[in-house]
């Protein structure tokens, strides 16, 4: 039965199909999903959604990245002259946020930030409102006076019951309702509960609006991105830039066929993505779990493994399903990986696993990346060993190897790490060779490849016109640092 949703923005070409779960102890419906009605093909874009509900920088980035535009390229944004929580690159960006909701949020935002001061060794110290609260907060102050806001939140999932069964999250939860209710003064015990379910239904449905290439995060709330459902082998993915998503294809998605997405990493190991996957209140049934595949073997079985070999006609080419020229060699490796599965070097998934598990305090710490290279390299022996260089922990060791050969000055090892990395860890993890996990891995190797051309060739930057001329032409957009640091689109 298909579901009609006016109140906000569904792409052309798909439809949202199914109900409500009626109880969450049915684990036989996926509920709500989101549908193709026609074929759309690999890297091709299904929707932009440019009108989020709500749409938040991390607490931490509140005062450092501006709130509107999300722009983390500009710099130093000026605060809010009301409440100094909330920064702004622009006056344009201030008047826009202004009007869309900060003439709402700014004055409790501003008796947040006096009431969180505390005093410590170090003289002042300022906690910044949570996100969770910051969104609920958002959405409250608007309840009474926008049906539009009514309309999208009461239908999303809330998982109420489950939250409620983890006593340690639910008394967070509390905590978190009540700090929103307060500095809405919403005291009505009815308010108190509408403000329960719509935390709840925040907690389940918003994106980690995470920016890939610069690693900032927040919140990302939008109607229909929240039907999407789950698969470890999903056939598309979602991005994001500034205030927007793009929900883009992976793999080719059939007329008829549901869209899915992953709501976790899933090149992580089984049981921790059905852990993470608790608080969803279902399992995941794909082939990947079914079988437990590990990151190799499911490269081997997606379709996008082979849009690997698109590629200029060559005497080693053939042609794909779509009609393009493949290149037979770079399909190959991700079909036959080279890693060791037979003798005395293989790696169980238990292995893997106890790896995975063993390094996640040491990553959870954020310590300096040389702390990180000792400590996980023992912890990966096995893997290394067995040439498992792709899965996790493993993988995670390239990006603290090239943070650290960069700090102390090495650029030919940065280089090397990073082009090591685009070429045997990264098409495993993401397939498509579109994704953003690739385009990411092009760009630290190209900004790689600009500082060990400096090394290389002292030279350089007497023919841009000297350090001061490489800034200039960095400013207006041109030379090899601007042209390094280019932020890749996924609309383009």
């Amino acid at each position: 039965m298909s579901r009609k949703v006016t109140w906000s923005y569904i792409p052309h070409d798909v439809e949202i199909r199914g109900e409500k779960l009626p109880s969450l102890e049915d684990f036989s419906s996926h509920g709500r999903g989101l549908f193709a009605t026609r074929t759309f093909l690999p890297g091709e874009e299904i929707g932009l959604f440019q009108q989020p509900l709500v749409v938040l920088p991390s607490s931490l980035e509140a005062k450092t990245v501006c709130n509107y535009c999300l722009d983390p390229n500009k710099k130093n944004p000026k605060l809010c002259t009301g409440c100094r929580a909330v920064g702004y690159c622009s006056k344009n960006c201030q008047r826009a946020h202004w009007t869309k909701i900060h003439k709402l949020e700014c004055k409790p935002l501003k008796i947040a930030l006096a009431s969180s001061v505390s005093e410590n060794d170090k003289g002042a110290v300022e906690q910044p409102l949570p996100s969770p609260v910051r969104a609920l907060l958002q959405i409250i102050l608007k309840w009474y006076s926008s049906d539009d806001v009514r309309a999208e939140i009461v239908p999303m999932e809330d998982n109420f019951p489950t939250f409620m069964s983890k006593p340690e999250l639910w008394r967070d939860f509390n905590l978190q309702v009540a700090m929103a209710c307060k500095l809405a003064s919403w005291f009505k015990d009815e308010e108190i509960i509408t403000a329960t379910g719509i935390l709840c239904r925040i907690h389940t449905n918003a994106f980690d609006r995470t920016d890939d290439e610069n690693s900032l995060t927040g919140i990302f709330l939008d109607a229909t991105l929240s039907y999407i459902n789950h698969s470890c082998l999903p056939n598309a993915f979602v991005a994001f830039i500034g205030r927007k998503a793009y929900l883009r294809v992976q793999q080719t998605i059939a007329a008829g066929e549901e869209i899915t997405i992953s709501y976790t990493d899933c090149t992580e190991p089984l049981s921790v993505r059905r852990e993470k996957l608790k608080m969803y209140n279902f399992e995941c049934d794909c082939r990947r779990c079914d079988e437990d595949l590990d990151v190799y073997q499911a490269a081997q079985i997606s379709p996008a493994s082979h849009y690997n070999g698109w590629s200029y006609p060559s005497p080693l080419a053939t042609t794909d399903d779509l009609g393009r020229r493949c290149s037979i060699a770079s399909v190959h490796q991700l079909l036959h990986p080279p890693v060791l599965r037979d003798g005395p070097h293989a790696v169980t998934p238990q292995q893997l696993e106890a790896a995975y598990l063993a390094s996640r305090g040491l990553v959870e710490a954020k310590v300096n990346s040389l702390r990180i290279l000792r400590e996980l390299w023992p912890i990966c022996a096995p893997l290394i060993k067995a040439k498992f260089w792709a899965a996790e922990p493993l993988a995670r060791l390239v990006s603290p190897a090239i943070l650290h050969a960069d700090f102390v000055g090495n650029q030919a090892h940065a280089l090397v790490l990073a082009c090591f990395s685009a070429q045997h860890i990264d098409p495993y993890k993401s397939p498509a060779p579109f994704a953003m996990l690739r385009s990411v891995g092009l760009v630290t190797i190209t900004t790689a490849f600009t500082k060990a051309m400096f090394v290389v060739m002292p030279e350089l930057p007497t023919a841009f016109g000297g350090d001061d001329g490489i800034r200039a032409q960095a400013a207006r957009g041109h030379g090899p640092i601007a042209n390094s640091r280019r932020t890749v689109d996924p609309a383009s």
